[in-house]
């Protein structure tokens, strides 16, 4: 199955972004946005089409890797991680869609932590009463050192 690629357009008159593009499968508008994706086919249509003057159409590489089901690409030693693009609701975001729109606050206990080497560690946040004794401990520490020297 050959790769599908993924291109932008962007209006270069105010007369093309009002009024949008007449392809042959219809009209396509920009909906007051400032750019519209497109598939191959249809890019290649709408440079026959239109001058450089009217459009700028460049590849969309993130949107077609996401088109493809890739997740990352690798560059000598530095990796591309790829957004992933949500196309309405789905069962897996449910629940965190739900709980935003309810505007209960949910509480973060993770996070991720990378080192120089890019190795990702899952590291517990402590809570503000942990932070709040490992003050008191050290200023208590500190307090003593000083009741030492003098």
């Amino acid at each position: 199955m050959p790769k599908k690629k993924a291109y932008v357009v962007y209006p270069r008159t105010k007369e093309i972004s009002l009024a949008g593009l007449q392809t042959k499968g219809g009209k396509k508008k920009f909906r007051g946005g400032s750019f519209l994706n497109v598939s191959e086919n249809g890019a290649a249509e709408l440079r026959e089409t239109y001058s450089k003057s009217d459009l700028h159409i460049v590849e969309d590489d993130q949107l077609g890797r996401a088109l493809n089901g890739e997740k990352w690409e690798v560059e000598g030693d530095k990796v591309k991680t790829l957004h992933n693009y949500h196309f309405g609701p789905t069962a897996r975001y449910s629940k965190a869609w739900e709980e935003f729109k309810s505007g209960v606050r949910v509480k973060k206990t993770h996070e991720w932590v990378f080192d120089e080497e890019g190795n990702a560690e899952l590291v517990r946040i402590p809570t503000f009463e942990e932070v709040r004794e490992k003050r008191k401990k050290r200023r208590a520490k500190l307090a003593e050192a000083a009741m030492e020297q003098t």
